[in-house]
């Protein structure tokens, strides 16, 4: 494995393809907190996913939550983490800019 937070890290980085980090792999990293900021809990956390495995391998898996009892699925929230939260890079945003325009026409306040 290379240089990786554990709870945070994209399966690229997990799988060592070194080939495939780039800032792709950072919006996978902020789709993770961002939905855990928004739900209060690890969106991969087996304990809300309802298994056993870690949460690493439930972001090998692509195994997350996007509401928990109590904070329901919000709409441009799910949005934002399904497309941010896929397991192939090529299958996220782009790059910064199209992040930025779904940020702003989705997400502003």
């Amino acid at each position: 494995m290379g240089p990786h937070s554990p709870l945070y890290a994209a399966p690229e980085q997990f799988a060592n393809k070194k080939d495939l980090i780039d800032p792709r792999t950072d919006f996978f990293n902020l789709g993770i907190i961002a939905l855990e900021l928004y739900l209060g809990v690890h969106p991969f956390d087996p304990a809300f996913v309802g298994n056993q495995n870690s949460i690493s391998e439930n972001i090998m898996q692509n195994k997350y939550i996007l509401e928990t009892n109590t904070v329901k699925r919000d709409t441009a929230i799910a949005s934002f983490a399904i497309k941010t939260l896929q397991t192939q890079p090529y299958q996220r945003f782009r790059n910064y800019n199209l992040l930025d325009t779904f940020i702003t026409e989705n997400l502003s306040l």
